[in-house]
C-alpha cells in the first residue's frame, strides 16, 4: 500500500540526503491539522498548493539539556510519559537504556546514540503488526515504525521527551518520490528529528512531517495517502 501510493517525481533529486534546504509544492486534500510548522520546516498556501521549505537542522547551537531532562512544563512532561505501545517503565527497557546511553554527558549525546544503537541493532524487514517498545526490543527486526518506537521507548527510559512523528521522506531507485514514513522527535535541549531507520541524528530534509504521536494519531493521514503530489521547485521562484 505505501509503495503504490507514493507520490512519484519526474526526475531524482541532488544530494538528498545532504543538502541544506529543498522546496517542494505539493497538491492534495493537505488540512492545516497535517501543516506542521517547525524551526526545519515551513508551509505556506499559494493558489491551489501548499509549498515547503525544509532547511537541515544544526546541532551546533543547541545548549544540550542535561539528563534527565526537568520537564516542568506539562506538554514537555507529556512526552516523558509511558503509554500502551511505549512501555518505557518496564525494567527490560530502563535496563538497555541505561546500557546504551552509558556515560553520555547530556541529553543531546544520549539520544544520538540510542539512535546509532537502534540503526545498528534492528533489522529492517517488512511489518505489519502495531508493535510496541517492548515487543521491538525483544524481537530487533521491523519496519520504520519498530525503529522508532523502540527508540522513543528508550529515550524515554532515559528522562528524554520523544514522540513518533510521521510523514513523507524521498526515496531514491528507479521509482524516485515521497513515501509515507515515520521517524522521531527528541528534545535535548529544543526538538530534533532523528530518524533511526536511516540512522540520521539528524533527520535530512527531505523528511516531511505531517503528523505527530501514536499510531492512532497516525490515522489522520489515511485520508490523504495515495492523493498527494509532490514538485520539487528549488529552481523557481518563491511563493509570495
Amino acid at each position: 500500500t505505501i509503495i503504490s501510493n507514493a507520490a512519484r517525481i519526474a526526475s531524482p533529486i541532488r544530494d538528498a540526503r545532504t543538502r541544506e534546504r529543498l522546496k517542494l509544492r505539493i497538491t492534495g486534500p493537505l488540512e492545516e491539522r497535517h501543516l506542521f510548522r517547525t524551526p526545519r520546516q515551513e508551509f505556506i498556501r499559494r493558489d491551489e498548493a501548499v509549498y515547503l521549505r525544509s532547511v537541515q537542522t544544526s546541532l551546533a547551537g543547541i545548549r544540550p539539556a542535561a539528563l534527565p531532562v526537568s520537564a516542568e512544563d506539562e506538554e514537555l512532561a507529556r512526552w516523558l510519559e509511558p503509554t500502551l505501545f511505549i512501555q518505557s517503565d518496564h525494567p527490560d527497557v530502563i535496563a538497555k537504556s541505561r546500557e546504551v546511553v552509558g556515560d553520555a554527558a547530556n541529553a543531546l549525546d544520549a539520544a544520538r546514540k540510542l539512535s546509532r544503537w537502534v540503526s545498528d541493532n534492528v533489522k529492517t524487514t517488512f511489518s505489519a503488526r502495531l508493535s510496541n517498545t517492548l515487543e521491538v526490543l525483544r524481537s530487533r527486526e521491523g519496519d520504520c515504525t519498530e525503529h522508532s518506537v523502540l527508540f522513543v521507548g528508550l529515550a524515554r527510559a532515559a528522562g528524554i521527551p520523544a514522540r513518533e512523528v510521521a510523514g513523507l521522506i524521498y526515496v531514491e531507485g528507479p521509482s524516485p518520490g515521497f513515501y509515507f514514513h515515520q521517524w522521531a522527535e527528541v528534545w535535548v535541549g529544543e526538538w530534533v528529528e532523528a530518524d533511526p531507520t536511516f540512522n540520521q541524528f539528524p533527520a535530512d530534509v527531505t523528511h516531511v512531517k505531517l503528523a505527530e504521536g501514536d499510531l492512532f494519531e497516525q490515522t489522520k493521514l489515511l485520508p490523504i495517502i495515495g492523493r498527494l503530489e509532490v514538485e520539487v521547485v528549488e529552481d523557481v521562484e518563491e511563493p509570495a
